[in-house]
């Protein structure tokens, strides 16, 4: 499909942030959003869990039920 490159593209960042947000956690940065900061709190498996889970179940309820909310993502792209 020719949004599949663009699902991939995302999720694999979400998976970044989630190391890049572990990584500065553990330095001493506290996590902004409220339900990772409780996700944080049981614990970096578990926040893992939560982070790539609610945003694989969005990305993959955009992808299959909303493709037309993707178009303006990717005419912005190809502008670039």
């Amino acid at each position: 499909s020719k949004y599949g490159w663009l699902l991939l593209a995302c999720m694999l960042l979400n998976i970044a942030d989630a190391g890049l947000t572990l990584c500065a956690v553990s330095l001493g940065v506290l996590e902004a959003n409220p339900l990772m900061a409780y996700a944080l709190s049981h614990g970096p498996s578990f926040f893992l869990a939560v982070k790539i889970s609610l945003f694989t179940l969005g990305a993959v309820f955009l992808y299959f039920k909303r493709p037309k909310i993707l178009v303006p993502v990717l005419q912005l792209s190809r502008k670039s």
